[in-house]
Parts: structure tokens; sequence; C-alpha cells
């Protein structure tokens, strides 16, 4: 029982250097913008590390970025998704972060955080107006895809 144990404690000391370093390493850094209708700044395929997203507002309206990833076996597009009732869809993404800024302004960015492999999306979700249609049905979302 004590080998197992002291085995347990050598293999568990071997592996601290190596997530020490990686959970250290200086995230990369995605600068993103934020205009009308469109974010860019955010390329289609990331692979797994730590990410911090900034955020820069160069529309003409104040805009939000929630960054989301669709949780482990779901199988859903992201527009089929986006169709269901709030609560629903909310049991099928992870909230990333998200950040807000007025026109010309930069919001907070999003802490880094590790991303693993799976399908992201950034999205504006407010609306301009009580009755104006939320940006996202105008195209102001972005998919990505974190990939081995």
């Amino acid at each position: 029982m004590l080998k197992r144990l002291a085995l347990c404690v050598v293999a568990a000391s071997l592996a601290l250097p190596v997530l020490a370093t990686s959970a250290s390493a200086s995230p990369v850094v995605l600068d993103t913008v934020a205009q009308d209708y469109e974010f860019s700044g955010i390329p289609a395929t990331l692979t797994p590390r730590f990410y911090k997203f900034n955020f820069s507002n160069q529309g003409q309206h104040m805009h939000e970025m929630v960054a989301l990833r669709k949780k482990d076996g779901v199988k859903r597009s992201w527009q089929s998704l986006l169709s269901l009732p709030q609560e629903k869809a909310l049991t099928k993404v992870k909230f990333i972060g998200a950040s807000f800024a007025k026109p010309g302004k930069d919001g907070k960015a999003i802490k880094a955080q590790y991303l693993k492999q799976g399908a992201y999306l950034a999205i504006r979700f407010v609306q301009n107006g009580k009755h104006a249609e939320p940006h996202f049905m105008k195209g102001m979302m972005r998919k990505f895809k974190v990939v081995k």
C-alpha cells in the first residue's frame, strides 16, 4: 500500500511542473472588434490553450460580445440553439464571458481562460430600442472552433 502511495506522490510531483508551466503560460490575446452587425479579430479555428478577449466597439451602436461554448455532446447547430426558449438553450451552452462597450470605446476584456476543444460562438444579444431586432438576427455573431 505504501509503495503505491509513494508511486502516486512521485508521479504527481513529476506532473506538477508541466501543469504549472501550461497554466502560467501567457494567454493569446484576441483583439476583438465589434462593428455594426459583425465581429472581427476571432479566427475561425483556434487550438486549445489560454485566450483573453479584448473588446473594442467601432460601430455606431452600443455593442456587447457574449462568448459561449456548446456543452460536450450537444450536436444541434447554433441556429437551432438560438431558436430554443432561453431556459432550454442555457442548458446546452457554457458561458465563457461577456463585454460591453459604447460606440468608439473599449470594453472590459474577457479574462483569460483555457478554451478546450469544441464549438464556440461570439454573439450580440442586446437590441437597440424596445422593438428592434437583436443584432444577431442581422448576422452579428462569429462562430469559431477550438481543435487539436
